[in-house]
């Protein structure tokens, strides 16, 4: 079977890829954004990913541009969308020098959302989701997937001034967010817009993989 994983790793636009299936925060995509801190509690629970329990709970990756593609697709693979969805829980955000470049998180009860300059959400059925993605170039509206289908666009445009001076965060972003309330099994940043397909066959892959043993 083909790997749209190493296809997107080929073009370089796999600018990030961490399985925390493996144990670690090393960085998948060859690009080098490994995690290098961990806040909080972050406990690796082998091919159930990691859980990240605690208000602040995060693997935080150091700045660079290479996280800050004008187009972009973010995708989390997780355990399974349990428990109380109320509040805001962060999955994977980039801060810059005066606020979010972009951060995807899940905002109030049964809604996922794309954070810049304002928040573009989308209310959608999310118990018992695998697989939360969006592609947005700035300017447009967001584009939503679960477990790789198409959910439908954000309300308004993805738009962001911030840029630089601020890591990127798996898991709570900020002190006063609600924690995940589900493990984080990985965490991908591509630097362009995947279509449809791209979206099923990339959460399909993702599903598929296990890991034998930490590496």
């Amino acid at each position: 079977m083909n790997s749209l994983i190493q296809k997107l790793k080929n073009e370089g636009n796999l600018r990030l890829y961490h399985d925390y299936r493996t144990g670690h925060t090393q960085d998948l995509s060859g690009t080098g954004n490994h995690g290098v801190s961990v806040a909080g509690t972050v406990i690796f629970n082998g091919n159930a990913g990691a859980s990240f329990r605690e208000t602040y709970g995060r693997v935080q990756v150091t700045d660079s541009a290479s996280l800050e593609p004008t187009s972009l697709t973010l995708v989390v693979l997780l355990q399974d969308m349990i428990g109380d969805m109320s509040g805001f829980s962060m999955f994977l955000s980039k801060e810059g020098v005066s606020g979010y470049v972009y951060a995807f998180m899940l905002y109030n009860s049964g809604s996922i959302g794309l954070y810049g300059a304002s928040l573009s959400s989308l209310s959608t059925a999310l118990p018992h989701k695998k697989c939360l993605a969006v592609s947005a170039t700035r300017g447009s509206k967001p584009i939503f997937y679960t477990d790789g289908v198409y959910v439908g666009l954000g309300a308004v445009d993805y738009n962001t001034t911030a840029t630089g001076a601020g890591g990127l965060s798996v898991g709570n972003g900020r002190i006063g967010l609600q924690p995940c309330l589900c493990s984080i099994k990985a965490a991908l940043v591509i630097s362009r817009i995947c279509t449809a397909t791209e979206h099923a066959l990339l959460y399909n892959e993702l599903e598929s993989i296990k890991w034998d043993r930490n590496i």
